[in-house]
């Protein structure tokens, strides 16, 4: 898996901007719609950080997909790196993620956001009210 490093920039861009990680073919659908806002998204050089930093980095990439916005909205730091166990089946136990492919595939956090993202689908389509305030999709008489 190809990640790089992406920093939005524009007018409407704050202070408290946070470098993204992501795949180059998500990159290219998430400049797409920061263009739409009269901004825009660059890649960066790589940046260090711990693994629990890289996640949060791979989050904010994947916001809008599945369940990982719950991770930005959330979780601590501390909290990623306490859900960055993997089983691990030769030792019957945990053991920590190695790497960011490891820790978004095989974790019990990916676990998590796999489950936030099939209830946030099953509310889109069985629990909708209809009502304004629904994010899910449109209501015209909203």
């Amino acid at each position: 898996m190809e990640v790089k490093w992406y920093l939005p920039t524009g007018p409407d861009v704050g202070m408290d901007v946070k470098p993204m990680l992501c795949e180059p073919a998500r990159a290219v659908q998430l400049d797409a719609l920061y263009r739409q806002h009269g901004m825009e998204l660059h890649e960066i050089e790589p940046q260090a950080a711990t693994l629990a930093e890289q996640v949060y980095a791979y989050a904010l990439g994947h916001f809008d997909c599945g369940g990982w916005d719950v991770i930005v909205e959330c979780w601590s730091l501390q909290q990623i790196e306490k859900a960055l166990s993997v089983w691990d089946d030769t030792s019957r136990g945990l053991r920590n993620a190695t790497n960011l492919e490891d820790a978004i595939k095989n974790t019990a956090l990916s676990v998590c956001v796999g489950i936030w993202a099939d209830q946030q689908a099953d509310a889109a389509v069985e629990g909708c009210t209809g009502d304004k305030w629904c994010s899910y999709h449109e209501h015209p008489d909203s």
